[in-house]
């Protein structure tokens, strides 16, 4: 059984995981219960209904305190603090606010370090403490910058903690009457309008509110009266405890509650702990929904697996497809693979079966590579050096293999060459060419007999992936005779995937111009149409145009290569698009420095240098992979 509104909270805990950070969050007075006090007499943070009856027992010292019990609604306080500052004046209000709330006698929290912790892009709050603020020092990989009046909003990068009714001890004027209310659209516009972009840009989430907040009804009324039938729907989460008839007005006001005292094992949650639960199991589930990172590729996920309280159960956690450990062979006494460690796991086995366990390692990971189009130097390495231990392994024992089973088995060791930019050995070459020759995937025959049992698509995908890259290795060898022989058996292949035309067409515009054959390359750039295919191919065939200082004509492909990039942004499993996107910036760039292009119809360099340290991020700064690149190649003393 789960919560009734667990699907609403998936909604905002989906939106808060994405990469461009999709969720903003508003914290009301209840969540600064959560707070640790500093000495034990310290009473506890105040809600909004205790400051209402401090405020009347203030102005009503001989009452007997019937009347804040009738003045319950969120008019009658804000009438009520009008009243007192009619009385005692705006300074004695500031004053009453600081003692009433003791903002130094509490320091954060677990839960707000747990709050602080989410990729949220804005956290608003209303209360007046300085405990959000103060947590930020807790949370090292999260750089919040703080507003604390409107002055301060164009100054502040996301993620930022604005403090939406003034903060203490000095950030005046604190909202709390009902005239501040009244004129705090018109007097704080800035921050309305703030807090109803992010509204309109993210999913939002109120989290320390009750339904009869009068900071809750406020902003949620000037969201109405701002954004009419537009107004996105907010969420409400906490202990509310709702009846059919308020959760209906609720939702007709666009506001969608998470309810958790319909929580499965709420009935055995303390009455002094509701809210404390609630909150914990709100923060838990947003954790939860983090995804594998894939810039983290091919490492398996870091992410650590801390256990739910039983109280809490069920929390739904998001499962991703995470790479898996790498092998590592250990051999015996004759170089022969006996062993292989997984992780912190050891197994077993004859050298062919430990041999296969990796190839289907490998042949996982490979199906959640990121994207990128040259892996990052870190990722490389990592790559680079499985492969060299394992490829004299593999080599010696597929030998034995079946036709289609060693296919399958260069096919690993070829992408992975690949991926990380190593050549592509003799030996491994001539074993995968003798492979290639042996199966017909047209006639569907392995040594000219049929074979109806085979997986032919599967087959076809990796017999024209291997052939590629053969392709290029004859390119690189300068071996004419075998390059045209490799791309004419390809021809049967050339309608599978747009990128198989598209990249036997590069092959042969690099042939061209190697070989100084600028006629032919004229001709072949003249016929290459990469108009929606993958957009590295504009990219690629950019690069031809500039070498042939067809300059006009590569700014034109490049702008619409990132047009195309940026027009379509892809999802949070792949890095593709950012990969393509910083590579096109580092060639219009290098084109633009380097070569004197024209500069106003150029990509413009500040946007770009701006955009950087966002594909930094995903490890898709080309500018760092080609100065790796080039640190590696060595050089003659």
């Amino acid at each position: 059984m789960s919560l009734p509104d667990q699907s609403h909270i998936n909604q905002v805990r989906d939106a808060l995981w994405q990469r461009s950070g999709r969720a903003s969050v508003m914290i009301g007075s209840g969540f600064s219960r959560n707070a640790l006090k500093r000495w034990p007499d310290a009473p506890d943070p105040p809600l909004w209904q205790e400051i209402a009856k401090a405020v009347y027992e203030k102005l009503y010292p001989q009452s007997d305190n019937r009347g804040i019990a009738e003045a319950s609604s969120a008019s009658d306080f804000l009438r009520l603090a009008q009243e007192y500052e009619a009385v005692f004046g705006r300074s004695d209000l500031h004053r009453f606010i600081r003692q009433v709330v003791r903002d130094e006698d509490f320091v954060p929290g677990e839960m707000h370090k747990q709050l602080l912790r989410l990729p949220w892009r804005n956290v608003f709050t209303t209360n007046w403490d300085t405990l959000l603020e103060n947590t930020r020092s807790f949370v090292a990989d999260r750089a919040y910058s703080v507003v604390r009046n409107t002055d301060e909003i164009p100054l502040a990068d996301q993620p930022r903690i604005v403090k939406l009714h003034g903060s203490l001890p000095a950030h005046f004027p604190l909202i709390f009457t009902e005239e501040d209310y009244r004129t705090y659209p018109t007097k704080f516009a800035p921050f309305v309008n703030t807090v109803q972009q992010a509204m309109m840009e993210t999913e939002f989430c109120l989290i320390g509110f009750s339904g009869d907040d009068p900071n809750f009804l406020e902003w949620s009324g000037w969201v109405r009266d701002n954004l009419g039938k537009s107004a996105p729907k907010i969420y409400l989460a906490g202990w509310l405890d709702l009846s059919p008839h308020r959760r209906r007005m609720l939702e007709d006001r666009n506001v969608v509650p998470i309810d958790l005292a319909h929580h499965p094992r709420a009935n055995r949650w303390p009455d002094h702990l509701r809210h404390q639960y609630a909150t914990d199991w709100i923060l838990q589930t947003l954790e939860r929904g983090e995804p594998y990172n894939v810039s983290e590729w091919p490492k398996p996920s870091s992410r650590p697996h801390l256990s739910v309280p039983e109280e809490l159960q069920p929390v739904v956690e998001v499962v991703s497809d995470v790479p898996k450990d790498e092998p590592e062979p250990g051999t015996d006494s004759s170089g022969n693979v006996s062993v292989i460690h997984i992780g912190r796991s050891k197994e077993r086995g004859s050298e062919k079966t430990l041999v296969q366990k990796t190839l289907d390692i490998w042949k996982y990971n490979r199906g959640l590579y990121p994207g990128w189009l040259m892996a990052p130097s870190d990722v490389r390495f990592r790559l680079s050096w499985y492969t060299e231990i394992w490829e004299k392994h593999i080599l010696r024992v597929i030998s034995e293999y079946e036709p289609i089973e060693r296919l399958k088995a260069i096919r690993e060791l070829i992408w992975r060459r690949e991926i990380v930019l190593d050549p592509i050995y003799s030996n491994l070459e001539e074993l995968a060419q003798k492979t290639l020759d042996e199966i017909n995937c047209q006639d569907r025959t392995i040594n000219d007999v049929a074979d109806t049992d085979v997986k032919w698509g599967e087959v076809r995908d990796a017999w024209r992936n291997i052939a590629l890259a053969l392709v290029t290795a004859a390119r690189l060898r300068f071996d004419r005779d075998v390059f045209d022989k490799r791309l004419e058996a390809l021809e049967p292949f050339r309608r599978d995937h747009p990128d198989i035309d598209q990249r036997m067409h590069h092959e042969q515009c690099l042939w061209a111009i190697y070989s100084l054959d600028f006629e032919t390359l004229e001709k072949l750039l003249g016929a290459w149409q990469t108009e929606g295919c993958d957009p590295v191919w504009m990219i690629r065939k950019a690069a031809l145009l500039i070498e042939t200082n067809r300059n006009d004509d590569a700014v034109q492909l490049l702008n619409r290569a990132l047009f195309t990039i940026r027009e379509n942004p892809g999802d949070d499993r792949s890095v593709a698009g950012p990969s393509r996107e910083g590579w096109a910036l580092w060639l219009a760039l290098l084109f633009k420095k380097e070569f004197g292009g024209p500069s106003e119809n150029l990509i413009d360099t500040p946007p770009a240098s701006q955009r950087w340290p966002q594909l930094a991020y995903l490890k898709c700064d080309a500018r760092t992979e080609v100065q790796a690149y080039a640190e590696a190649i060595p050089t003659n003393s």
